[in-house]
């Protein structure tokens, strides 16, 4: 019998993350439909999937018998929001599922945590550790021995050198490229393209090539 998954967030990234869990092969999850806080959206479908309401209404799923779910909202901007609703979804006892693309290469022994989004051309290299709720983008490429901290978003495209550790619900801006052995403190932003070439302090924005610190936590 297939799982039934709840998605929360119709909006972002949702029809690429639908795309990543039809594409798997022999999938044993049955999707159910979206949970949105856009009330305009209830009973409408999106990407061939009903909106069954807001969030409110995740326990009552569960109580329904729908025991999996997956947090879909994927903007850089609501990197916050996505940690809220992932401590949602745990909280009320979901089992948070990975989508991970087909299309992208991971090595064996990587270790993976839940509720993660893996797209298509993604490169995680051997030693690898990457946490929970966790989107690595569109081609990104994580090298070997990388520690990927939750609620983490690499953009698509960026490059995550070997050794580097990106703290909890960091931002790696599209493009971006983090030099091998450097940490990356904990909420911060790497921004598009930026090249970081020394230690991130924590709530840190990083931008230019070099990268430069334009801005930290009380600025």
């Amino acid at each position: 019998m297939s799982e039934k998954v709840v998605l929360v967030g119709a909006g972002g990234h949702a029809g690429v993350v639908v795309d990543i869990l039809r594409l798997q092969p022999g999938s044993e999850f049955e999707l159910v439909g979206f949970t949105d806080t856009n009330l305009e959206l209830a009973g409408s479908e999106i990407y061939g999937l009903p909106v069954l309401g807001n969030d409110d209404i995740l326990a009552e799923l569960f109580a329904g018998g729908v025991r999996c779910g997956l947090v879909t909202v994927g903007a850089v901007r609501v990197n916050p929001v996505r940690e809220k609703l992932y401590e949602i979804l745990i909280g009320l006892g979901f089992e948070l599922i990975n989508a991970v693309h087909p299309a992208s290469v991971i090595a064996g022994n990587v270790v993976f945590g839940r509720g993660n989004t893996v797209m298509a051309g993604v490169l995680i290299n051997p030693g690898a550790v990457v946490n929970e709720n966790v989107i690595i983008n569109t081609g990104a490429v994580v090298e070997h021995d990388c520690h990927v901290g939750s609620h983490v978003h690499i953009g698509p495209g960026a490059r995550i050198g070997g050794g580097v550790r990106i703290g909890e619900g960091a931002v790696i801006g599209m493009g971006a490229t983090v030099l091998p052995s450097l940490r990356v403190g904990r909420r911060a932003m790497i921004g598009a393209g930026a090249v970081v070439v020394r230690d991130v302090p924590p709530a840190a924005t990083v931008v230019g090539v070099p990268g430069q610190v334009v801005k930290c936590a009380g600025d």
